[in-house]
């Protein structure tokens, strides 16, 4: 007989361009793994890297998220394509309805490095959209 392995199930929070609002998802995210929007603890601040947001940690806003449950092995699809932990870092952040949720941010001394510090964006709260416009 052949055992079957579990697989284990964690959540993921998506923010920005990899949110199911933008029309861009990656791969292992679909609406049948979707478990709902929310926003983080007030604790990240957004800044512009190219064309995307990112979040780095230690900030004084939310982020408005997507939460999604996936597997481990998809978890590793994920740190490899956002080259975790080179690039970002992958952080817990408990979200209440969701409980401990995994949260990609970009590493400061990445940010450092790629001067991400001299392009912060505003965020509004209420509409989960992000204005474009220089703090």
């Amino acid at each position: 007989m052949q055992v079957t392995p579990v697989k284990r199930y964690v959540n993921v929070a998506i923010y920005g361009p990899l949110k199911s609002a933008s029309g861009y998802t990656y791969p292992p995210l679909n609406q049948t793994n979707f478990q709902g929007s929310f926003h983080t603890p007030a604790q990240f601040k957004l800044y512009q890297y190219g064309d995307i947001p990112v979040a780095i940690k230690d900030g004084q806003e939310p982020l408005p998220i997507d939460v999604y449950t996936i597997t481990g092995e998809e978890l590793q699809q994920f740190d490899s394509l956002l080259r975790y932990p080179t690039v970002y870092d992958r952080i817990q952040c408990n979200i209440p309805k969701f409980g401990n949720t995994w949260l990609y941010v970009m590493s400061e001394g990445y940010a450092a490095l790629a001067g991400v510090y001299q392009h912060p964006i505003k965020t509004t709260v209420s509409t989960n959209k992000v204005i474009g416009e220089p703090a």
